[in-house]
């Protein structure tokens, strides 16, 4: 059984952080797992292509790529054939063993998979004398999410600076604990033993919640999917067992059209791992799932009919596990020749677009904590016909938006006070109805949070006239008028120049005092302020300062150009 030690996850984590490569990363990270998983051997594969597979054994790390290719082939092909037909862990015995050419063949195995935004994959261990269980699974599946996060870090995609946060958490309680523990060796006293202990139950709960911040970091488990696909997948998956294993699979559906319903992507993982329970553990000649969907719910029944039952249970936790954090319900019972498990899951029903045609100028409601954008948005949808009204931050948007009741909503994501994806879920609580599309500069890694939350589509900044038309048009059917680009952009020109120098020092601030945070937020408004006045290359500067503090990189560079005289320096260009 796999407990993840505190030291050796820092010692992972410190690894991974420090890697100036992507080979570097894999390698600290295969080394780091096996320790972690007390295994021999470990592994990573990833799903874009045959040659993208790296293995660790007796302290070498090798890739397809350094096998021949028919050595290769073979190996890939092996891969493939151990991944669960779910994204779900799995534990493989010895009766299929993992051969590396020139090296040994090991036994036992446990993998989990990984996915991130632009990779995803499978992560192996191999060659424990004892048996992987269940709780081994649940520790790859969070080095799963850990791995691709690292990845996203390395490539200066991810939120760096949340884990350093995180750092920051970790060691106060641990210096706190070393210094009781030094106090303990010295002599005992209840004040040093009270002192250790409180220590090293913050400790645990810190680092509890540092792993459940990394699995949700991906925002995969929690993101809304159709009902319709969900059970296409689980069709696929029995049919799939039924195929390889010649066992009867068979899913009924009663109620409310599926398709009228969208579940959380953790929903279906739990339903997937109900279905390799019986199929994989239990050895079950039977499954049968049945669906009965109401208004708001749907009541799942999972039934083996088990050739063995009470055989390994290595998935019910991690059912259990994916059951506390998305479903509504769970219950697992035995009956006369069969064993099962009930689900109750929340569904949401899908929301049309609130697309309307219009035979009047429709009411735009444009929020944005930029002066200089929301004064230029503005501009354009006015001397298009267009009725406007403006909010600085969410909170105002929704006193806007229930006072007036816009056509269609311009949301910017960051904004202080309340940011865009907020204020568009608290929107649709409030029961309006109406299209709220996204604004963004880029760089945001909420996005998919905006669509969660119930935004229609994603703009980015600068927009067009011309898209902006076509926008108005599209979503509110009123064909608008006129255009005016060259006016608009230069009173954004205008208006960018009279507070660049105040927002360029307001920048200089945050990277001197080490506000990382809110040096992203000026850093990512400058971006977007620039593109619109036409100074491109500030706006592109702007988002490598960006890509720079999500990285960890050195801002000097940038600091001084910013604390020159920015405004008298673009006016010359």
């Amino acid at each position: 059984m796999t407990s993840l030690d505190n030291s050796m996850l820092k010692s992972l984590m410190h690894s991974v952080k420090t890697a100036i490569s992507e080979r570097d990363l894999i390698r600290a990270f295969l080394e780091g797992m096996c320790e972690i998983m007390g295994s021999t051997a470990s592994a990573v594969w990833f799903n874009d292509g045959e040659d993208q597979a790296f293995f660790f054994n007796d302290g070498v790390v090798k890739s397809l790529r350094d096998f021949g290719s028919d050595e290769a082939h073979r190996l890939w092909l092996y891969l493939k054939s151990i991944e669960s037909p779910s994204d779900a862990p799995a534990v493989r015995d010895g009766s299929n063993p993992l051969c590396f050419p020139g090296w040994s063949c090991l036994d036992r195995g446990a993998l989990a998979p990984f996915r991130g935004r632009d990779l995803s994959g499978w992560l192996g261990v191999f060659g424990r004398d004892d048996n992987y269980t269940s709780s081994d699974l649940m520790a790859m599946w969070l080095l799963g999410d850990v791995f691709s996060l690292s990845m996203e870090v390395l490539k200066g995609r991810s939120r760096l600076g949340e884990i350093e946060q995180w750092g920051h958490y970790l060691r106060t309680p641990l210096w706190t604990m070393s210094l009781a523990l030094e106090d303990l060796k010295e002599s005992y006293s209840p004040q040093s033993a009270s002192l250790a202990f409180g220590a090293a139950r913050v400790l645990a709960s810190q680092i509890d919640t540092f792993l459940c911040e990394i699995e949700l970091e991906s925002q995969r488990f929690g993101s809304m999917i159709p009902l319709s696909e969900a059970l296409e997948s689980l069709g696929s998956l029995g049919q799939g067992w039924n195929r390889m294993e010649g066992r009867e699979f068979e899913l009924e559906v009663q109620g409310d059209d599926p398709g009228r319903y969208l579940i959380k992507y953790g929903a279906l993982q739990a339903l997937m791992g109900a279905l390799n329970m019986y199929y994989v553990d239990r050895m079950a000649r039977k499954v049968s799932v049945g669906l009965a969907i109401e208004e708001g719910s749907a009541m799942v029944m999972v039934e083996a009919w088990s050739l063995s039952q009470g055989a390994t249970d290595s998935l019910r936790r991690v059912v259990e596990y994916l059951a506390e954090r998305y479903l509504e319900g769970v219950k697992f019972f035995s009956s006369v020749g069969a064993e099962g498990v009930e689900m109750s899951i929340k569904v949401q029903p899908v929301r049309s677009p609130g697309i309307s045609t219009l035979d009047r100028p429709p009411k735009v409601l444009v929020v944005d904590d930029s002066l200089v954008s929301r004064k230029s948005l503005s501009m354009m949808l006015e001397k298009m016909g267009v009725q406007v009204f403006s909010a600085a931050d969410g909170l105002e948007a929704l006193e806007v938006a229930m006072r007036e009741d816009p056509d269609l909503v311009f949301m910017d994501l960051l904004m202080p006070r309340m940011g865009g994806v907020e204020a568009a879920s608290k929107l649709r609580e409030m029961g309006f109805g109406k299209p709220i599309l996204a604004l963004t500069a880029g760089g945001e890694s909420d996005l998919v949070g905006a669509l969660e939350a119930g935004m229609d589509e994603t703009l980015f900044k600068p927009i067009s006239a011309n898209l902006l038309m076509d926008v108005i048009s599209q979503w509110t059917g009123w064909n608008p008028e006129g255009r005016g680009d060259d006016q608009i952009t230069a009173r954004a020109r205008e208006d960018f120049l009279e507070e660049v120098d105040q927002l360029a020092s307001l920048l200089v601030g945050a990277i001197d005092r080490g506000d990382l945070e809110e040096a992203a937020k000026l850093a990512h408004r400058i971006k977007g302020d620039s593109a619109l006045g036409g100074f491109m290359e500030l706006s592109q500067m702007m988002g490598q300062l960006e890509g720079d503090i999500r990285t960890g990189a050195d801002l000097s560079r940038h600091r001084d150009y910013l604390a020159s005289d920015l405004r008298s320096r673009l006016m010359t260009r």
